[in-house]
């Protein structure tokens, strides 16, 4: 879905350039500028196998140099292993360290020295501290995003030292004219037959609500994504008015939302088309209904048949848990054509005791289970 533009041309010379080179690069730019798919191109076009990973507040040093991990064939229960920069380092492959300045200076720090010098040592016990050469061709690309607006001061502030290390490749937002030509190319790709005209004019409203100064302070971005899914609404017949509704007024309050309607109507595309009138999809379990509700109900389904993810705010009380398990149950009775069962929906209570391990799954010990080793001391569980 890369729609190459004039613009794109000359940022994916110099990343593919760089690559070739092995030299590093540090991508910066605000979401949606599609920093991460310029790194893909650029390794598929050097022939190049590229690792990700995905930088957080709480990624540690061991995460991306080597750790023990739990196994269940091993007489301690755990073994050393090398992570992601390690492999990639020593096997001479690309990586890319996505949303770099999320992570701890010390994690970064970590690598600082190998980069240097062209010599990893992993100083951890399991491992014989012994120097890793540079594998041919290694380059570490990351990206960044600013740290301003309501992500101010969430992200770290990359030293100079660290930063002399890497290429810095600019990644502005969108012209306008960019986004109209990504935008019909899109649409192209998608085989959208209708009038082109009220892409255009999305795409002009898109840059001037994205612009203005308190949806910039907003922390609902927006960005290509935004009429990518426009566009698919199109191609499946939704109302174009209603589609930008969903798309772009789902976070606001009634107020704002006249502003958005108001500014939409001011497009000739737009002005000529009646929105739908919010009602509830056929076979919706029986519930109160004001408009808010519907509207609610109409938002929620427009994202679950586009495949986008919601989450539900409002008031203490005001029924969101219930509103989202008879979406869910609704969604699945008719996507399995009466089919369902209450097990399809998984459900569980967030916290501030919460940690990934208890969604994802993590190490336990198991109960009394063998194999040819003996004893298992511990087992994944999801």
């Amino acid at each position: 879905d890369f729609i190459v533009t004039e613009e794109s041309i000359d940022r994916l010379r110099l990343i593919t350039y760089y690559i070739s080179r092995g030299a590093n690069c540090l991508l910066v730019g605000p979401p949606g500028t599609g920093k991460t798919k310029y790194i893909d191109i650029a390794c598929q076009v050097n022939h190049r196998k590229l690792f990700r990973f995905n930088m957080s507040a709480n990624t540690k040093p061991g995460d991306i140099l080597g750790k023990f991990i739990g196994n269940s064939d091993s007489l301690a229960g755990v073994i050393p292993v090398k992570c992601i920069y390690t492999q990639a380092f020593e096997e001479g492959n690309c990586l890319n360290f996505d949303e770099c300045n999320l992570s701890p200076q010390e994690t970064l720090q970590s690598t600082e020295g190998s980069l240097d010098t062209g010599v990893l040592n992993v100083d951890m016990p399991g491992f014989p501290l012994k120097p890793i050469p540079m594998g041919d061709g290694f380059c570490l690309m990351e990206t960044e995003n600013p740290n301003k607006g309501l992500f101010a001061n969430k992200r770290q502030k990359l030293s100079n030292k660290y930063l002399s290390k890497f290429q810095i490749i600019p990644f502005p937002d969108f012209l306008e004219s960019e986004l109209i030509t990504i935008s019909l190319g899109l649409a192209r790709k998608f085989n959208y037959k209708g009038d082109e005209n009220i892409l255009k004019d999305l795409v002009k409203f898109h840059k001037r609500w994205s612009s203005l100064e308190e949806v910039k302070e907003d922390i609902i971005v927006f960005t290509i994504r935004q009429i990518t899914t426009f566009i698919k609404a199109l191609i499946n017949d939704y109302n174009p008015f209603n589609s930008v509704l969903y798309i772009y007024g789902a976070e606001y309050d009634e107020k704002r939302k006249n502003i958005l309607k108001d500014m939409l109507l001011e497009y000739d595309s737009f002005k000529k088309i009646k929105p739908d009138k919010f009602i509830l999809p056929e076979n919706f379990p029986k519930i109160f209904q004001n408009e808010s509700i519907l509207e609610t109900i109409c938002t929620m389904k427009f994202s679950l048949e586009n495949k986008k993810h919601i989450i539900l705010t409002g008031k203490e009380g005001s029924g969101k848990t219930f509103l989202a398990i008879k979406m869910a149950e609704w969604f699945l009775k008719s996507k399995e054509g009466g089919a369902y069962s209450p097990s399809h929906i998984v459900y569980t209570v967030c916290n501030d005791n919460l940690k990934c391990g208890d969604l994802i799954g993590n190490q336990g010990p198991t109960k009394g289970k063998t194999n040819e080793t003996g004893n298992k001391l511990i087992e994944w569980k999801e």
